[in-house]
């Protein structure tokens, strides 16, 4: 449930069913074009509603995992994603005329999954803007360096996203799995977004090159700082960034297991 909404009443996100797009079968998936796993339920005045996001162009699947959050008068909910490049290259030709992929469920054969996409809006309005915008994709080596155009980093699968807001911007986190062309071993991708430019900037990572880390991260702030909390079994990692322009990383420490 998202806190401070504008009506005091619940809103939930989940991962939804799309049976003209998406077809499960026990352990496989058969998804295609323009399908959507970003679905949201909320109740106004008594009433629950219940509404999908469709992919923006360029996009063509999203594929559930949601992380969201709201800030100020938005909530922004986030789905991972299918970016049209990597889909036309696993997509085959079914028999109606339409092209799908079929796909295992969990985080085996996803060569077409790449980055996620972020939706904004009011309850009943949330919408992607555009791919460029309203989408993430990995800019940074493990190094820190910025990605050569050549490299392949934003093919790189994204797991297990995670926003939080504070008053002057929205965070989102996400372990990074890399792509079979551009190993990255699972660090963790932290995002800002400023109302000021209405862009997401890709922030330097939390934990720099420590990597292996779970399916999960999780973020969470007091106002004044962002923690990124992210398990490394047995132990966990927790990082906080102060909540500044440029955010300022100012602790990445080792919790052990006792």
């Amino acid at each position: 449930m998202v806190p401070e909404l504008r009506v005091e009443e619940p809103f939930f996100a989940y991962n939804a069913g799309d049976p003209d797009f998406i077809d499960a079968f026990g352990n496989t998936r058969t998804i295609e074009r323009d399908s959507s796993s970003m679905a949201y339920s909320w109740r106004e005045r008594g009433v629950w509603h219940r509404e999908r996001v469709r992919p923006p162009t360029g996009i063509e699947a999203l594929l559930g995992d949601p992380g969201v959050t709201n800030f100020r008068e938005e909530i922004f909910l986030s789905n991972l994603a299918s970016p049209k490049t990597l889909f036309d290259t696993e997509a085959k030709a079914d028999g109606d005329g339409n092209d799908e992929i079929v796909t295992m469920t969990g985080i085996t054969n996803v060569k077409m999954v790449a980055g996620a996409c972020i939706a904004r809006g009011s309850p009943g309005n949330l919408s992607i803007m555009d791919k460029s915008s309203g989408c993430l994709f990995n800019t940074l080596e493990l190094s820190g360096a910025t990605c050569a155009a050549t490299a392949g980093c934003e093919n790189d699968f994204y797991d297990a996203g995670s926003l939080t807001a504070t008053n002057k911007a929205v965070y989102a986190g996400y372990v990074n799995f890399g792509s079979t062309t551009h190993p990255m071993s699972r660090p963790v991708d932290v995002w800002q977004w400023l109302p000021a430019t209405q862009k997401w900037t890709q922030l330097n990572r939390p934990f720099g090159v420590q990597t292996r880390f779970g399916t999960h991260e999780l973020l969470l702030n007091d106002g004044a700082k962002v923690f990124v909390i992210a398990p490394q079994a047995p132990n966990f990692w927790l990082a906080a960034y102060d909540d500044t322009t440029p955010p300022t990383l100012s602790a990445s420490v080792l919790s052990t297991a006792k």
